[in-house]
């Protein structure tokens, strides 16, 4: 059975622009997620979003910052706890 994991920052938000790129099928793809879980097709997780790019899930410490690789350029999004090393 596939667990499908979803976070909760795109409910209700069909036609919103994200980084210039319209979104709209998250609430057609989430109703049907749901409806293959009542079938025990799938499994349907919601997670709470809240802070998860700024508090380390490992040690709960906010000191994060993001990765670099060798060039110098950072990796989009990519963010590591200065305390434990933990991506």
């Amino acid at each position: 059975m596939p667990l499908v994991i979803c976070g909760d920052g795109m409910y209700g938000k069909d036609t919103v622009q994200m980084r210039g790129h319209i979104t709209g099928v998250t609430g057609i793809l989430y109703k049907e997620l749901l409806r293959r879980q009542r079938t025990f097709l799938t499994a349907v997780v919601g997670i709470a979003e809240f802070r998860t790019s700024k508090i380390c899930y490992n040690c709960k410490s906010d000191d994060m910052e993001d990765v670099k690789i060798q060039d110098g350029s950072r990796l989009y999004s990519t963010k590591m706890c200065k305390t434990c090393q933990v991506l």
